[in-house]
């Protein structure tokens, strides 16, 4: 599974990423990636609430957090190229708790907080045992960029 550092670029200073490349072609400009911003502060996300897709901006590419409904997750990390990186891609399960999510895939578990806005941060990583907190000045936003439906509840 894919591990937290690959978040934050394995502990390397953030570099400025690259400008986003001007389309050729018109179809070429609707297939970009939308422009993501956090929910507005407000109430308390609620755990139940957090399936979708997040997703992070990185000066190599994008990753892709994606929580299903039914406790299980998908990774995938993209390079600007538009290629997928199989080491930062994968399955695994996920829960929340304690204001936390997180994500369990072979001997790792990556540790995100659940901000007031919806968004997640990546905390920390842990692989056989052994956590390694993400440093503040490298902690990036997830954004939720697309919620998964839900049906509406039935009134008792």
């Amino acid at each position: 599974m894919i591990a937290v550092l690959a978040l934050v670029g394995c502990g390397q200073k953030e570099t400025q990423p690259p400008s986003p490349p001007t389309p050729a072609t018109p179809q070429a400009a609707e297939t970009q990636a939308p422009e993501l911003t956090p929910k507005p502060a407000g109430e308390p996300v609620q755990e139940e609430s957090l399936a979708g897709t997040y997703q992070v901006m990185l000066p190599n590419g994008t990753f892709t957090l994606i929580l299903l409904e039914d406790g299980k997750v998908m990774v995938e990390q993209v390079s600007n190229a538009g290629v997928k990186n199989p080491e930062n891609s994968g399955r695994g399960t996920w829960i929340a708790k304690n204001g936390e999510v997180v994500v369990t895939g072979g001997d790792t578990e990556m540790l995100f907080k659940i901000n007031p806005n919806g968004t997640l941060t990546a905390i920390a990583n842990i692989t056989n045992g052994k956590r390694e907190d993400v440093p503040k000045e490298l902690q990036k936003l997830m954004v939720l960029s697309k919620p998964l439906a839900v049906p509406p509840r039935e009134s008792p």
